[in-house]
């Protein structure tokens, strides 16, 4: 793989309450380093959370999780193992 950036769009269904909204965390600056709310995700029709924009990252993997706001705040992390972003299954799709 290059060392381009490549544009990652993040999408989930989850049902929420007024005042809450979903995000992306994870283990690259773009995601906030597991520390920062960088990557908010938009509500859409039938509940699915999209991107609002994509995140643009030269890392090859990378580990993310969801996680559920309310008017900003942390309510919930994803429950379970990190999910995995390996991008380099990107290049092998575009042979």
């Amino acid at each position: 793989m290059s060392d381009t950036a490549k544009s990652v769009s993040f999408s989930i269904f989850y049902e929420t309450r007024v005042g809450e909204s979903i995000c992306v965390l994870g283990s690259i600056e773009e995601l906030g380093n597991w520390k920062e709310y960088k990557c908010h995700l938009t509500w859409t029709e039938g509940h699915i959370w999209v991107s609002k924009e994509p995140i643009m990252t030269k890392h090859k993997r990378f580990f993310y999780k969801y996680v559920l706001l309310n008017e900003g705040q942390m309510v919930m992390w994803e429950r379970g193992v990190d999910r995995i972003a390996d991008l380099t299954l990107l290049q092998a799709d575009m042979q």
